[in-house]
């Protein structure tokens, strides 16, 4: 693997970009001229005053009324339902705005047209309404390069489905797209992995149905070739459609679920995917030995230039004690992982991803998060936690898995380093999805992080009485052992980055402390005054629409590439400043369950009176 420092020579389309980037910081810094081919630069409104933060919209005044529900009896028996879902924004109407695409549970998807002025109205969707399914995340992407944005959208045994845009917003499902139509697929993100212009998918998948986490389920065992097997689950035979090679017989006697494994396709053009990542030679482990893509728990995935070679690499984050997943691109789409030095240990239970330097020394740093309560009197009554595995502790190369967030801050050679607990976020209750965001335009990102889960499972002491036999629960009151648990419906956290690697909380002093449950994320500028408003998902409440009220001078980043990433997905854009270097990737999904608008933000020199925006 290169060192950031000595990149090997980059391909026409690697250098396209990072000429794009520099060209940009330039434009920046000489006074936003306009003049230059192919820029255009729009002068923003004036702000005054001085203040940062977030103002919770109305439902009633922007007409977004979207709620996700999670009604009936799967509320009490659905743990993959209670993943959440997600929210894409992108500009599908080619009216300069972007629009909102919000996937439900119960009920049908809906697409808002964002007329301006901070209103919005219901466009028809069609098929992708997507009724009838259980949708969990979508992002709206250029899929076949014809400029304007496609969308995907998965959903709970529904698999991926492509619907492509007329350039109205009008929908049609690509039915022979190759994408897996049984699957549960989660987060996904998309970029050119292989140099050949299009944008790639990356598809975290889960399961359909957690038959271990209802106590009632029952096995029975019978002898195969000499060993123990699953012979039957609650009576059926393990050899069912629904059961075969799902579970797996421990050598100690516990039965162990199976997850779905992951799915890479490759863009073919005219929105055709093949998927690839059975392919020999596509995943490698760390001695370059090919390997197939584990079935593992998987809920969140970045696409992202890690390594600084201009390739995009992958981090995925796995659910449970499925390990995370860092994959480094050679440039023409293979994985090889990342060694065991890369990464010294790891989350447990890895929920959402988001990537930033957030201490400004030009390494990408990476913050994954779990589930750690921020009160010590709710940590002592989760006794139910994981330790790590001692022998991962004590092998030089083991990865040892921890109960908490885990903050890598990159070094060179493609290293991290772990300090969560030193930046003052190692913990932020059930967390789902975190945001880097430059919330007070100093020039550092800011943490915003989505919290909230309707039942504490890790309780101990209901979980003593689901388990002792000495306590009277009928069947059916076992099936929904969830409603016995305490909530842990907890507030959105936000921290401020010092400018030092550390944060500080400002919840309250920046609006983003609604309590409930918060899923998705994502991030576009929904009035067009440069910088990035909120939109978060939410289950059986209202989604959340955050206008963003700083008033600080910014630079908005939107890059028009050529066909087919007519977005420029991957562009690294750097803001060169006299006292402070930016720089931000532009990215196609990547949120939990979610998908950002296309565009980047940042803070401006405090010589500029206004912010302005860039189209390149």
């Amino acid at each position: 693997m290169s060192r950031p420092d000595s990149r090997r020579a980059p391909s026409p389309h690697r250098g396209l970009r990072a000429f794009v980037g520099i060209l940009l910081a330039v434009l920046a810094i000489a006074g936003l001229r306009a003049d230059e081919p192919g820029v255009r630069v729009t002068a923003l409104p004036a702000l005054t005053g001085a203040r940062s933060g977030f103002t919770l919209m109305d439902p009633a005044t922007t007409g977004v009324t979207f709620t996700n529900h999670l009604v009936g009896d799967a509320y009490f028996t659905n743990a993959v339902a209670h993943n959440g879902s997600g929210v894409a924004l992108g500009d599908v109407d080619g009216d300069g705005r972007p629009d909102l695409y919000l996937c439900g549970l119960n009920g049908t998807n809906q697409l808002y047209r964002n007329l301006g002025q901070w209103r919005f109205e219901p466009m028809p969707l069609g098929e992708a309404a997507c009724v009838g399914q259980m949708s969990t995340g979508a992002v709206l992407v250029d899929v076949d390069g014809d400029g304007d944005l496609d969308l995907l959208v998965n959903g709970i045994a529904a698999g991926t489905r492509l619907f492509l845009n007329d350039g109205r917003g009008r929908w049609t499902e690509k039915r022979d797209s190759g994408l897996d139509r049984h699957t549960t697929g989660t987060s996904m993100a998309l970029a050119d992995m292989d140099g050949d212009g299009d944008l790639d998918l990356y598809c975290a998948h889960y399961i359909d149905v957690m038959h271990l986490i209802d106590p009632n389920t029952r096995f029975s065992m019978r002898q195969q070739d000499g060993r123990w097997v699953v012979g039957q689950v609650n009576g059926i035979p393990a050899t069912d459609a629904r059961f075969r090679n799902r579970f797996e017989l421990m050598p100690d006697g516990e039965v162990v679920e199976l997850p779905e494994a992951d799915a890479l396709y490759r863009n073919e053009g005219n929105g055709r995917f093949t998927p690839v990542q059975d392919q020999t030679g596509v995943f490698v482990d760390d001695q370059g030995r090919p390997m197939a893509v584990p079935r593992e728990w998987g809920l969140a995935v970045v696409f992202r230039d890690l390594d600084g070679d201009g390739d995009p690499d992958l981090y995925v984050s796995n659910d449970f004690a499925s390990p995370d997943r860092l994959w480094f691109n050679d440039g023409r789409g293979h994985f090889r992982a990342a060694p065991a030095q890369a990464l010294r240990h790891t989350a447990y239970n890895s929920m959402g991803i988001d990537v930033a330097d957030v201490d400004r020394d030009g390494f990408d740093d990476i913050l994954v998060v779990d589930l750690l309560a921020t009160r010590q009197e709710r940590r002592l009554r989760q006794l139910g936690k994981t330790p790590p595995d001692p022998l991962a502790r004590e092998s030089l190369t083991g990865r040892p898995q921890f109960n908490r967030n885990m903050l890598f801050l990159g070094r060179p050679g493609g290293r991290y380093v772990e300090a969560a607990l030193g930046a003052g976020l190692a913990a932020s209750e059930w967390s789902w999805c975190p945001v880097f965001l430059d919330v007070d335009l100093d020039g550092h990102d800011d943490l915003l992080v989505s919290n909230g889960f309707e039942y504490d499972l890790m309780d101990q002491d209901t979980q003593d009485r689901v388990k002792d036999p000495r306590h009277t629960l009928s069947p059916e009151q076992r099936k929904r052992w969830m409603k016995l648990c305490p909530e842990w419906r907890t507030a959105n956290l936000a921290g401020r980055n010092r400018g030092d690697g550390t944060f500080e909380p400002k919840s309250a002093e920046w609006g983003f402390r609604e309590e409930g449950l918060a899923f998705g994320v994502a991030l576009g500028d929904l009035d067009q005054d440069g910088d990035l408003d909120l939109m978060v998902h939410r289950i059986n409440a209202s989604v959340e629409i955050h206008r963003n009220e700083a008033t600080a001078p910014r630079i908005t980043v939107e890059l028009h590439g050529k066909a087919p990433n007519t977005a420029g997905i991957g562009a690294r854009v750097r803001l060169v400043g006299p006292s402070l270097s930016q720089n931000q990737e532009i990215v196609s999904g990547g949120r939990y369950l979610s998908g950002d608008q296309a565009i980047r933000a940042f803070a401006a020199p405090t010589s500029m009176a206004t912010g302005s925006r860039m189209s390149s």
